[in-house]
C-alpha cells in the first residue's frame, strides 16, 4: 500500500532525538507503523497524545505529560500499578510475566480477572476498584507483587 502522506523528521516529544512521523504519528523510515517504532527513549508519538496529553493513548503505557515528567525526573517510562489499572480502563486486555509465567487480565463487561495466558482463571472480581484493590496471584496481592512485573503491555 502506497503511502500518500510525506514522511517528516520530527523530535521526539519527550527525549528531543530525530523521528520519523507520518500525519503526527511516529513511522519507521519506510512510513510503516510497527512494534519497532518507539523511540530510544520508549516513547511513541501519537496524534491521540498530543491531542489528550493526560491520557493514555495506544501503544504507549502512561501519558505524555507523565513521560516528559518522568523522562525529566530521570525516571523510567514504565507503568506503576496505578498506571496499568488506567491502562486496563483503556485497552481492556492487558499481558504481563510474572516469574517467568504469561498472566492476562481482562476487564470485560461482568467483571475483571486475571488468568494464566492460555489457561485457568486466577482471581475475578465485579468491578475494577475491586480489582485494583484485591486482585492477586497465589494469595500475594498484585500491587505488592509489581516490582516482580515484567514486560507489561497491551494484549496481543
Amino acid at each position: 500500500m502506497k503511502k500518500t502522506g510525506k514522511i517528516e523528521l520530527e523530535k521526539c516529544p519527550i527525549c528531543g532525538r530525530m523521528i520519523f512521523t507520518l500525519y503526527g504519528n511516529q513511522v519507521d523510515q519506510n512510513g510503516e507503523r510497527s512494534d519497532g517504532c518507539f523511540c530510544q527513549c520508549g516513547w511513541h508519538k501519537t496524534c491521540g497524545g498530543e491531542l489528550k496529553p493526560d491520557k493514555i493513548d495506544f501503544p504507549n503505557h502512561i501519558s505524555l505529560n507523565e513521560a516528559k515528567r518522568r523522562f525529566q525526573a530521570k525516571q523510567p517510562l514504565t507503568p506503576t500499578y496505578d498506571d496499568f489499572i488506567a491502562m486496563l480502563r483503556y485497552w481492556t486486555e492487558i499481558q504481563f510475566f510474572y516469574l517467568g509465567i504469561k498472566y492476562g487480565v481482562c476487564l470485560d463487561r461482568e467483571s475483571v480477572y486475571i488468568y494464566v495466558w492460555g489457561g485457568d482463571v486466577v482471581c475475578e472480581y465485579p468491578t475494577i476498584e475491586e480489582f485494583a484493590a484485591k486482585a492477586n496471584i497465589n494469595g500475594m496481592l498484585l500491587k505488592d507483587l509489581w516490582p516482580q512485573i515484567k514486560d507489561v503491555d497491551w494484549a496481543e
